[in-house]
């Protein structure tokens, strides 16, 4: 089921509202797939609301490949209002990505981000 809920609804959304690493925000589509978005992080928020984790009690790989699959969205689409606007989602996000398995990755981008900016 958390499986269906990344791939059907999450990951269509990307292609939407990134393109090159950069938001597009401004096209129709882009708008319209945002507001699509809003509405399924509003439903995975509800669903975190009253858990710590996707499933279980500890991390799994449903958590992480949700957070790998967010993360193009925290990065470039989110700014800190909008992950305001999803507390629960956005606790697991910082929690797991800070994870050993996650930081090489997520730092790895950062430091390629601040390369393309000097």
């Amino acid at each position: 089921m958390w499986i269906d809920f990344i791939n059907f609804k999450i990951r269509p959304l990307e292609g939407f509202l990134i393109k090159d690493k950069k938001a597009t925000l401004t096209e129709e589509a882009s708008k319209m797939a945002l507001a699509d978005l809003e509405i399924v992080m509003n439903e995975l928020n509800h669903h975190m609301k009253l858990r710590s984790f996707m499933v279980l009690h500890s991390v799994t790989l449903a958590d992480l490949y949700l957070i790998l699959n967010l993360y193009p969205f925290y990065n470039y689409v989110f700014d800190d209002k909008k992950k305001q606007s999803f507390p629960y989602v956005t606790r697991l996000f910082s929690y797991v990505s800070k994870l050993s398995i996650f930081t090489d990755l997520f730092n790895n981008d950062k430091e390629e981000e601040n390369k393309n900016k000097n």
